[in-house]
């Protein structure tokens, strides 16, 4: 806190007169007085900012509940969806189940020529 009163004492005992003093006092005191914040102003300021923060807090929760909701009905579409698809899911799995058993079949047969010629092969040889 600026003491005036103690100030203007100063510049009296340095030889200035009691208005000069008076005047630069007052100058001062207005030039410090505007720069300085008051208690009372924090005090503003501070409820201010915290009313300012709730505001921004309820926004923020408004927002989240609408993205929560249609996150919500985009599942709910793709579930939906799935769930009409697994007849289509059940076709393609038992096109994929008939598939491997065709490639089970060849894949024996050849294994069955390949082992009937190499057993040929080393019958020759060993001869």
């Amino acid at each position: 806190m600026f003491d005036t009163l103690m100030y203007a004492k100063r510049l009296e005992a340095a030889g200035m007169t009691r208005d000069e003093a008076e005047a630069q006092v007052q100058i001062i005191a207005e030039m410090v007085v505007d720069g300085v914040a008051t208690k009372q102003d924090l005090a503003i300021q501070t409820a201010l900012t915290q009313k300012e923060f709730l505001a921004v807090r309820a926004d923020m929760n408004s927002e989240f509940a609408a993205v929560r909701a249609e996150m919500h009905l985009e599942f709910a579409a793709v579930r939906a969806e799935m769930a009409h698809m697994n007849g289509g899911f059940a076709t393609i799995r038992s096109e994929m189940a008939q598939l491997e058993n065709r490639l089970t079949l060849r894949m024996g047969g050849a294994m069955i020529a390949s082992t009937t010629l190499t057993v040929a092969l080393l019958s020759w040889i060993l001869k």
